[in-house]
């Protein structure tokens, strides 16, 4: 048996932003793995009438076909976001970047994504405000 889902991505999209605890990482219930399989189980449900009536592997085939495509959304989303913020740094002279086909749809992504951006530079700002400890040379006797 063949499993035909048509994933519409406008729709996929629309589904996860109204579940934060799908793609939120500062709400608590994001930890939460029951709270987050059950959002999976709703949007799967949205995305096909009869997912509850499938047998359990083609339920799990049909999630995972679902997550897939919200990754690859969501990194395609990401790339172009981190690529149009470096495209403000670097000036006038850099290449004009197009933007994804569905950015305006996921900028509430753009919350975790400067969130993100916020993490990784703060451990780079802090080791280069720590002095660098350089090592005594041990002396060896000379034979």
């Amino acid at each position: 048996m063949s499993l035909e889902v048509n994933i519409d991505s406008e729709v996929l999209i629309t589904l996860v932003h109204e579940r934060p605890v799908l793609w939120d990482k500062t709400v608590d219930e994001y930890k939460d793995k029951r709270l987050t399989l059950e959002s999976w189980k709703e949007v799967c449900r949205q995305m096909k009438e009869d997912f509850d009536s499938l047998p359990d592997k083609d339920r799990n085939d049909i999630g995972k076909m679902v997550m897939k495509k919200w990754a690859n959304i969501r990194d395609n989303w990401m790339k172009c976001h981190k690529k149009l913020n470096e495209e403000k740094k670097s000036g006038a002279g850099a290449k004009k970047v197009r933007k994804y086909l569905f950015y305006e749809e996921l900028r509430f992504l753009q919350k975790i994504a400067d969130h993100r951006v916020t993490f990784q530079i703060f451990p780079k700002m802090m080791t280069s405000l720590i002095p660098k400890l350089s090592m005594p040379k041990l002396m060896l006797p000379l034979r």
